[in-house]
């Protein structure tokens, strides 16, 4: 008799073998010979409980995501190896008002041209998940407003150049970069269905949430195993499992959002139990305690949606 699907991936991350990697690039070998699950926040567990360290964690959240957000919107072409990242931000910020890079129609075809200033693991990807406003097309678009759109293209294609940024104060070893883009070649089936900012950017910073805070949470689960204060490990079951819950729902579900803020707090709390439960001096201890800080990755932006979603559900606070 097969487990219950639960257990079985409870129980498949209590089985991840404890090891070290090299670098990023040794940590992603690694997670492509992990075992295939049915949902993309549970492979972002998985990944968590394989890191050795939670940066590493954090980008298998993030590839699981942005995985997870292609599939809903029902992209026609797979991720080259999943390695992928999202380019969205620009020096006005990421509001589709802001938004500076274009995508042109040309004789040829498509051409994207403009700059993202700050681009999460844009040295590893494989594909570039572009947000840019397609421009109208003089000679039969006339008076037509631009639209934002979504375009996938590979990280080598002639005219986009990497400039690295500057490693974080935390987490280090996950790369960012700007990216530009000047005279790039799109062809039309990189141009991803539906609408840039409704179906890709605005629901992505959900499901990263949810991805992220699945990986952070199997990272914890896994060194929770190895300390003396057991007690931790139903707590984190039970924040994988509405983790888990929770991103079955859809991205825009005002619940979601309501929900996410204690959830996020509730992690932040084990994180620091599981911190006092490690062995003083170790390495790990020191890399988790300076790493702790991707838990308030976009927490202003979470606090936001948190306040709207109040509001939409009729719960707003009353002074």
């Amino acid at each position: 008799m097969s487990r219950p699907a639960l257990e079985a991936w409870v129980a498949a991350l209590a089985d991840v073998p404890e090891r070290s990697f090299d670098d990023l690039d040794d940590f992603l070998r690694g997670l492509e010979t992990a075992p295939t699950f049915a949902r993309s926040v549970e492979s972002a567990a998985y990944g968590g409980a394989l890191a050795d360290r939670l940066g590493y964690g954090f980008v298998a959240g993030y590839h699981a995501a942005l995985g997870r957000l292609l599939a809903r919107t029902g992209d026609p072409t797979p991720l080259h190896r999943g390695r992928a990242c999202l380019a969205a931000t620009e020096s006005g910020g990421v509001h589709p008002k802001a938004m500076l890079t274009t995508l042109s129609s040309q004789a040829s075809g498509w051409v994207l041209d403009g700059t993202k200033t700050f681009v999460t693991l844009a040295q590893i990807a494989d594909d570039v998940v572009v947000i840019a406003r397609r421009e109208p097309r003089a000679d039969r678009d006339e008076g037509a407003r631009p639209t934002i759109v979504a375009v996938k293209v590979p990280r080598d294609r002639a005219g986009i150049t990497l400039t690295p940024k500057a490693p974080t104060p935390f987490a280090p070893e996950v790369p960012h970069a700007e990216l530009r883009f000047e005279r790039v070649t799109v062809a039309p089936n990189e141009v991803l269905p539906g609408d840039g900012y409704a179906d890709y950017l605005k629901p992505f910073r959900t499901v990263e949430d949810l991805h992220v805070l699945a990986a952070g949470a199997g990272h914890l689960f896994s060194i929770a195993r190895t300390t003396p204060h057991l007690a931790l490990v139903p707590r984190l079951v039970e924040l994988l499992a509405t983790t888990r819950a929770l991103a079955d729902e859809a991205p825009n579900d005002a619940a979601v959002h309501v929900a996410l803020g204690p959830l996020f707090e509730r992690a932040r709390a084990i994180a620091k139990e599981t911190l006092e439960a490690m062995a003083e001096g170790s390495d790990a201890k020191s890399r988790l305690e300076r790493d702790l800080r991707l838990l308030l990755v976009a927490e202003a932006a979470r606090a936001q949606r948190f306040e709207v979603a109040l509001a939409t559900m009729g719960l707003e606070r009353r002074t």
